[in-house]
């Protein structure tokens, strides 16, 4: 497994356990936050940049009252999407656009 797969992997890791924590999050008040914890807001928005081991990988976060989607970037055209909201499980789906 080369370097970027396995640090990829990791990132990809810890941004499913920062969508698990925004995911409580939306089930306990029943909204999910505009804003949450440890996200930078630049204009419209929403990412992190510390995602992952060596090499970071940025992820942004896009939400509405009742689910969001954060995609995480391992390229410019390659990456996964997790995905969650209220009353649904979290589901990583991979994301290549074409």
């Amino acid at each position: 497994m080369s370097l970027a797969i396995w640090t990829y992997e990791i990132a990809l890791d810890q941004a499913v356990s920062a969508a698990e924590l925004i995911h409580e999050e939306c089930n306990e008040r029943l909204i999910c936050p505009e804003n949450p914890a440890g996200w930078n807001v630049d204009d419209t928005r929403i990412s992190r940049n510390d995602f992952g081991i060596w090499f970071n990988y940025i992820a942004s976060y896009q939400y509405n009252a009742e689910g969001f989607d954060i995609h995480v970037y391992h390229g410019p055209d390659i990456g996964d999407n997790i995905i969650g909201g209220i009353g649904s499980a979290i589901k990583v789906v991979p994301n290549v656009e074409e």
